[in-house]
């Protein structure tokens, strides 16, 4: 046995024997190249050791952060990413004549390039802090989707209490992008690049790099307010207060988190990209309501008409003065009374429709018999039936379409069609 004390076995000259310490020893690289501590303890297979201090300073300061900023301040506010754009063919040279799908491609291009340059200069620490998911492994990822959860839970509740909500105008262009522009480009762009540039920005320079200077949460306070007036930028200052509140919310949430978790650059970007990656599914996945707006003589015959048939009515927007009838998951009717409806179209003129028509309205239904059910309701709730050409409904047939009309009680045409 070793002597009292010793950490290693010696021989009988006194030296260590050939091979001590064993490959991986504290000191010594593992064998076969692979990083001393990799993969690290708490990773999935592997039993968690005792924690151990953050491995993953920010660092210093250098001439490549303060390259991309100057960078980020071209692409983004001098307009560079718009020129290159331009140059690359992909958004016209007059700025007035962009429209939705130039201003994605602009927003594309700038953000490739801001991408390439922070991982150029912070690929390092980037990589490194995802030792954070050495302890606690499944506790980390877990938090992710329960802090974007959080979030939402909170500035639901912030708005409740302020009473008002209102779209500001970049998620109302981001919604709008979501119309046009393919699901993967807009993945590429809101999901990847924009975290790990505004990680970079907010977090890993604002909070990691300013904070050996300046107090933590001085500098947490900054970065937020940063990340937060960010989105309003393209406004010229031309936005209401509630509108910061859902940007104000994500912030806080990632920078604390930044903060408590040993100010890992890598935790925040995988934070922001759950974040975003929700929002741009909920976008593609959830269909946007629409309503239809009507005008009504008598809107409690249409709510007996509409009820009959099996239409659910939403009391939230339902008054004296209108009914609001649920016709999909995501599309209402709402019929509003004379008086209620001229409110809304200046100093024309309500048309009949019982002796006039300007719209036709179709909802599909599941199949044959569930387009003569709904048809059968309607006529017995006070509605009539259209018929069609004999030739029209002979091509119709034909094709296998199968398709009925209806007048509602003040004249609106309903058309049923089997999906």
């Amino acid at each position: 046995l070793p002597p009292p004390g010793s950490t290693a076995p010696t021989s009988a000259a006194g030296e260590a024997p050939e091979g001590w310490p064993p490959a991986g020893w504290p000191g010594r690289a593992s064998a076969g190249g692979a990083p001393q501590g990799w993969p690290p303890s708490g990773w999935p297979g592997r039993t968690a050791s005792a924690r151990t201090a953050p491995s993953w300073e920010p660092g210093r300061l250098h001439w490549g952060d303060a390259a991309v900023v100057v960078l980020y301040v071209l692409m983004m506010v001098v307009g560079l990413g718009y020129l290159l754009a331009v140059l690359l063919g992909l958004a016209p040279r007059d700025p007035a004549a962009m429209d939705v799908m130039d201003g994605f491609r602009v927003n594309l291009v700038s953000y490739a390039v801001l991408v390439v340059a922070v991982l150029a200069v912070s690929w390092r620490p980037l990589v490194a802090s995802l030792r954070v998911f050495a302890t606690h492994t499944w506790l980390k990822i877990l938090l992710l989707p329960a802090l974007w959860l959080v979030t939402v839970l909170v500035n639901a509740l912030l708005l409740s209490l302020i009473g008002q909500a209102q779209t500001s105008a970049n998620q109302a262009a981001l919604e709008e992008m979501t119309t046009q522009a393919p699901a993967l480009g807009m993945v590429l762009m809101t999901v990847v690049g924009a975290p790990i540039v505004e990680e970079y920005l907010f977090r890993h320079l604002l909070v990691g790099k300013l904070s050996r200077w300046i107090n933590v949460w001085v500098c947490a306070a900054i970065s937020v307010a940063a990340f937060t007036l960010l989105h309003f930028l393209g406004t010229g200052g031309d936005f209401q207060w509630v509108e910061t509140v859902p940007y104000l919310t994500l912030a806080v949430t990632i920078t604390v988190t930044y903060v408590l978790i040993g100010r890992s650059f890598g935790y925040a970007v995988l934070l922001h990209m759950v974040n975003n990656g929700i929002a741009i599914a909920m976008l593609y996945l959830v269909a946007p309501l629409v309503y239809i707006n009507l005008p009504s003589t008598d809107t409690e015959r249409i709510r007996e008409f509409w009820t009959s048939m099996g239409a659910d009515i939403d009391e939230d927007f339902s008054d004296e003065n209108s009914v609001c009838v649920q016709l999909t998951e995501s599309t209402f009717a709402m019929y509003l009374s004379p008086g209620f409806y001229t409110d809304f179209i200046g100093d024309r003129e309500i048309a009949d429709c019982l002796t006039t028509n300007s719209v036709l309205l179709q909802l599909t239904a599941p199949d044959r018999g569930a387009v003569d059910a709904l048809v059968r309701a309607a006529v017995e709730a006070g509605g009539s039936e259209v018929p069609l050409p004999d030739e029209l409904q002979e091509d119709m047939t034909a094709t296998g379409v199968h398709s009925r009309q209806v007048v509602d009680p003040d004249g609106h045409q309903w058309e049923f069609m089997a999906a």
